[in-house]
């Protein structure tokens, strides 16, 4: 390259970094929103553990919510994804961690519910004969908030009626400021929470009865797993690409540098040029 294209081509690199750097800060800003958002769920989901916990030992019949199956013919899982792109790897390992929980359950009947436009997109493409219900717009309240309704409400009634042998959650799991791995979380049957250790027994009276007052609990407590599991995902995608961004930062100076470098010694070289010209026409 000549002169003038290597400063043209440096101009573009020094404008591509000024809107890479610009989508860091706002990747940060929105990290420790997400953040805050997570920690302060997760505050909410283990009460709710806890309650679950303190019902099931205190109840006096086998509720077939904590009842475990046999044979796990029927699966449901979901699969938290994003929205938007731009966040380095997440997606692709979202999506190799749906792979790997296929070939495990292989020759069972899965049901896959994507959410987030990404992952909707992927089983779309590759398993659209698994798809069940899906959420396409996470970062709408309205349209998650009905989301989560109509999922929890049909888990524990295929549950209960048999229809349904387990419920998985695959998310990113977020730790604090670094990237963790994708984590798969059995939600239903709830028989681990039936051992809940602790010699508090709180004796609970039930109104108006235990079948009726568990299952509203566990639909609540459906949907705090989704919604706890679905803030860490969003944290843990703002990370991805707050890092992608600032490798992008990174590599867009290093190009600079070697773009100057280039830029100099063409420059150089021209003058060199002119001046061996200048003697050889005296």
């Amino acid at each position: 390259m000549n002169v003038r294209q290597i400063k043209q081509r440096a101009q573009a690199v020094e404008k591509t970094k000024k809107i890479v750097k610009a989508m860091q800060v706002v990747a940060l800003t929105r990290l420790k929103k997400l953040e805050a958002a997570a920690l302060h769920g997760k505050t909410y989901f283990e009460r709710m553990k806890t309650l679950m916990e303190e019902i099931a030992r205190d109840l006096k019949s086998y509720h077939p919510l904590l009842q475990p199956r046999k044979e796990k013919k029927a699966i449901w899982v979901a699969v938290i994804g994003s929205d938007k792109g731009l966040c380095g790897n997440f997606n692709t390992n979202v999506n190799r961690g749906l792979e790997t929980f296929l070939t495990k359950y292989n020759g069972k009947h899965i049901v896959v519910i994507p959410v987030g436009k990404k992952i909707l997109k992927y089983v779309q493409q590759r398993h659209a004969d698994k798809l069940g219900l899906y959420l396409n717009r996470i970062d709408d309240r309205e349209a998650l908030n009905q989301f989560l309704d109509k999922l929890q409400q049909e888990v524990v009634e295929k549950f209960i009626n048999k229809e349904l042998d387990a419920f998985y959650i695959l998310y990113s799991e977020f730790k604090g400021h670094i990237l963790g791995n994708i984590k798969e979380l059995e939600v239903l049957p709830l028989g681990d929470v039936s051992k809940g250790e602790g010699g508090y027994n709180p004796n609970f009276i039930f109104e108006p009865d235990e079948e009726t007052v568990l299952s509203g609990v566990v639909k609540e407590y459906v949907a705090s797993q989704v919604n706890q599991t679905l803030m860490e995902s969003r944290a843990a995608e703002e990370l991805s690409r707050m890092m992608a961004m600032k490798s992008a930062t990174d590599a867009a100076d290093k190009m600079l540098h070697t773009l100057m470098l280039s830029y100099h010694k063409a420059r150089q070289a021209n003058i060199t040029k002119e001046i061996i010209e200048i003697i050889n026409a005296q």
